[in-house]
């Protein structure tokens, strides 16, 4: 009887696909709870309350690094850009895409990430 072996890097990884699954589905939770109950949740002037998510009140550098920790692979940054507005992140961008993009060259310069072609991925990463 053999048995596979999973190393704690294999786990690990697979721990946090699942965390990013679970993370999406909470986030259409939110966001269907958002809608349906937008008539119910207002403020005296009429206007509805803004849904909370994950990345609501995060800085785009902190939320993009959070959501690739969550992902736990490099990623394209039109799917960073999505994930963050699915995950409850404001922006006021005309933007998104580039507003990511450069921000993740930002964290680039400071070593946080690298790219790697057309993705981004956490420096950690490298380091394994």
């Amino acid at each position: 009887m053999s048995s596979k072996e999973v190393t704690l890097g294999e786990y690990l990884e697979d721990l946090r696909s699942q965390r990013a699954k679970l993370d999406s589905l909470i986030s259409a939770i939110e966001e269907r709870l958002g809608e349906s109950e937008s008539s119910e949740n207002t403020t005296g002037n009429g206007r509805a309350r803004a849904a909370h998510g994950t990345y609501y009140r995060m800085t785009i550098g902190d939320a993009a690094i959070h959501y690739l920790q969550s992902v736990g692979s490099p990623q394209l940054t039109a799917d960073i850009a999505t994930g963050l507005l699915q995950g409850g992140l404001r922006s006021n961008s005309k933007s998104l895409y580039r507003t990511v993009y450069n921000t993740l060259n930002i964290r680039c310069d400071k070593g946080d990430v690298f790219k790697d072609g057309a993705k981004w991925g956490l420096t950690e990463w490298q380091q394994k």
